[in-house]
């Protein structure tokens, strides 16, 4: 009974063998398959193209936001804060007044 068992898994075998053998000698399905590798090594190569140029203008785009950062940053220094101009105009005001006053006392 097990040479039975054992007889039909080795024409099991011989005959995937035999449907092996056929699809390799079947020269359509690997050019077939040769074509569909290309493709995707073409399509790959344009991706790796595609992802490199993002990668570059992702880069110039950074350097571009630091260049504006760094021209916010310096306007922001370089600009007086309104309540410092308020203080001095209101110092500029006593000034005037007090120049005032001495020019009336030197009449």
């Amino acid at each position: 009974m097990g040479e039975v068992g054992a007889r039909a898994d080795v024409e099991k075998f011989l005959s995937l063998g035999d449907d092996l053998i056929g699809i390799l000698r079947n020269n359509k399905d690997v050019d077939v398959l040769t074509q569909a590798v290309e493709g995707a090594r073409t399509l790959h190569s344009a991706h790796r193209a595609d992802v490199n140029e993002v990668e570059t203008a992702l880069e110039e785009y950074q350097k571009m936001i630091n260049t504006c950062k760094e021209k916010i940053d310096k306007a922001r220094s370089d600009t007086v804060a309104d309540s410092e101009i308020e203080n001095l105009q209101n110092e500029l005001e006593e000034k005037l007044q007090k120049q005032s006053l001495l020019r009336e006392e030197l009449r």
